[in-house]
């Protein structure tokens, strides 16, 4: 089995003349940003698979990621096109532009508004007890996937939820409402969003039988390399899937370096069943936050208190979750203040799993509500805010596929205290202090210092990608592994 070409891995100062040479890219907006090679490639259609992001009210994580390459690929003009599809149990169905935004975002106002979102979120609730129950008395492969299949699908999702009959962007409740897409041997189908439930490797594999380029994009590892902080099923659904995916991908595309060389590492065992190693790669992500343009929430009171206060505030962001080790941050603080020095620790993200003891302290420590604080409600509009008005981003997580806060937040100024893992590394440019995680006192020494020097925020914002040049960079990086593939067929082909 053929090796990879081993990739380069990313110093910060390499980072730093990538993303300067990726911003003047972007200054000329290509339409057609593929390499000189692929100039022999016929003319193709990239179809963007974005099921489960389509039928989710988050906008965290992965989903975040998967909406705002869609929200970009649509505004790209020219070949090839980028169309946005759904998987709807049997075909694919393309979409009207963007995935619209959570309701609980563009909520409008209006009483009917109101009621639609409150019927939705109860039923969310309803939707979610019944998951969780349903896993754990029955963790069975087929269980899990009609537990978590998206909308699209028959599952629990579309049961629960038949009630509201509701409609979006061309497609109700009931199913795809258009005609399937027709996807040629000449096109690219980019599997983008996490279908770890969705059942739709019989039609991938009816289009790579006729000469479809299938994509894989990965965003981590986490639940092979740090299964201790993932749901049991979500370790056994991954698994699964990834050992589905790579057998059947042309192309793997990771969203650092870093996955891509963890990558490297385990495609031959990974690869297993494919004629051949699929080529890898990796593209970075953007660091605008694309819903704060349409997000209407009134801006909390407490919250917009605090980012005003004359005290330093810190906040982390992210899902809480041990894995983004928010306990180790509130020890840094409880150190800060022990030491008598002043200043507001910020916790900003949903509650995760497996977090219940985490929540408790945070609410019965004595520093509630006066210099710690828990915001589990943010949107975009208030996201901007903190991230425009604190002194500094607090991200000591143990392990990440990319880290999107840290360059939301250095884009907008903000200087960020986080954990020395090689991914920090590959995107970390000026104003990123790196903390040591086996030693307590790292970032309450970093924090200390930054306050005696007077908390400042960086002189001026980092440099880093939007979203779009983040699709273009994706795009880009994929059809170069397709000139390269077919530079290879060529020679041989003359060889023999």
């Amino acid at each position: 089995m053929a090796q990879f070409k081993p990739l380069v891995r990313l110093t910060p100062g390499r980072a730093r003349t990538a993303t300067k040479m990726m911003t003047a890219s972007a200054k000329s907006d290509p339409v057609s940003p593929a390499p000189n090679d692929c100039s022999s490639l016929p003319s193709m259609k990239y179809f963007i698979e974005c099921t489960n992001t389509y039928g989710s009210e988050s906008n965290s994580g992965i989903q975040r990621v998967v909406r705002s390459i869609v929200g970009a690929a649509v505004t790209i003009k020219g070949d090839p096109q980028m169309v946005p599809v759904i998987y709807g149990g049997h075909h694919f169905y393309s979409i009207e532009g963007r995935i619209r935004y959570p309701e609980s975002v563009i909520n409008t106002g209006s009483v009917p508004a109101q009621r639609v979102a409150s019927v939705k979120g109860a039923l969310r609730k309803v939707l979610q007890g019944v998951r969780r129950l349903l896993v754990t008395v029955a963790p069975f492969p087929a269980v899990v996937r009609f537990a978590y299949a998206p909308p699209t699908q028959w599952g629990l999702s579309r049961i629960v939820m038949l009630p509201l009959a509701w409609k979006r962007s061309g497609r109700a409740l009931v199913g795809p409402a258009r005609a399937p897409v027709v996807i040629g041997s000449d096109d690219v189908l980019v599997l983008l969003d996490s279908s770890w439930h969705t059942t739709l490797w019989n039609t991938v594999d009816q289009y790579r039988q006729q000469g479809t380029t299938v994509v894989v994009v990965i965003y981590d590892l986490i639940p092979l390399t740090h299964p201790q902080f993932c749901v049991p099923t979500v370790v056994a659904s991954f698994t699964a899937w990834i050992k589905q995916a790579i057998p059947r991908a042309d192309v793997v595309i990771a969203i650092s370096n870093t996955i891509a060389i963890e990558l490297q590492g385990v495609m031959d065992t990974l690869a297993v069943g494919n004629d051949r190693v699929p080529a890898l790669t990796y593209f970075w992500l953007g660091s605008d936050l694309d819903g704060e343009s349409v997000s209407t929430k009134v801006l909390d009171l407490e919250l917009a208190q605090v980012c005003r206060s004359t005290i330093p505030s810190y906040a982390y962001v992210g899902t809480i979750e041990p894995r983004k080790n928010h306990f180790y941050a509130l020890q840094a603080f409880d150190a800060l203040w022990a030491r008598g020095i002043a200043a507001n620790f910020l916790i900003i993200g949903r509650i995760g799993w497996h977090c219940e003891d985490f929540v408790r302290q945070v609410k019965a420590h004595p520093a509630y509500g006066q210099h710690l604080f828990m915001f589990n409600d943010v949107e975009d509009n208030e996201l901007a805010h903190v991230y425009d008005t604190v002194r500094g981003l607090i991200f000591t997580s143990v392990a990440e596929g990319f880290g999107l806060p840290i360059v939301e937040g250095l884009k907008r100024g903000l200087p960020v205290f986080a954990s020395d893992i090689p991914v920090f590394r590959e995107i970390g440019q000026e104003g990123v202090v790196f903390v040591d995680l086996d030693q307590p006192d790292s970032l309450a020494d970093a924090l200390a210092s930054h306050i005696a020097q007077g908390a400042h925020r960086l002189g001026a914002p980092i440099e880093w990608m939007t979203w779009r040049q983040s699709a273009l960079q994706l795009q880009e990086r994929i059809a170069q592994c397709l000139a390269d593939r077919s530079k290879t067929m060529r020679t041989a082909a003359h060889d023999r």
